[in-house]
């Protein structure tokens, strides 16, 4: 698997493991199967019912950027796996607004943060869930 998005899906899992919520199986694509986009390696994230999603990197964005949107797609994928389990597709849940909305991923400061939709407060660094405390860290306008 392609080292940008194996360390980027090795950050979220920590975010996954301290919500509980369910590991995918990741499988990694094989180059020729993505050669077509020879800048964005990929990889599947299977389910245990067998469905998957794809989740990729551009290999030109920045480090901070593939996490993010790594995290992002994972975020997807978790939604349709609570979904399918009958579960709060609430994740990664926000403190504030639990019951409204899911966290989103954003760039702030060169760093990837999950924040509040609502308010635009930074919660945790992407791959920090439960680590970190609650921080009221503006996102001026992040991604």
């Amino acid at each position: 698997m392609n080292a940008d998005l194996a360390r980027a899906l090795q950050v979220v899992e920590h975010d996954l493991r301290i919500a509980g919520v369910p590991l995918p199986e990741v499988r990694d694509v094989p180059e020729q199967e993505w050669r077509h986009h020879a800048h964005q390696p990929c990889a599947m994230l299977l389910a245990v019912d067998g469905s998957g999603q794809r989740v990729s990197c551009l290999v030109d964005d920045a480090p901070v950027e593939q996490l993010r949107s790594v995290a992002d797609q994972v975020q997807e994928w978790v939604h349709e796996e609570l979904c399918r389990l009958e579960r709060s597709v609430a994740w990664p849940r926000c403190p504030t607004h639990p019951l409204t909305h899911p966290l989103s991923a954003v760039v702030i400061d060169e760093a990837a943060w999950w924040v509040c939709p609502l308010d635009r407060r930074g919660v945790s660094p992407i791959g920090q869930l439960g680590v970190t405390a609650r921080s009221s860290r503006p996102t001026r306008g992040g991604r």
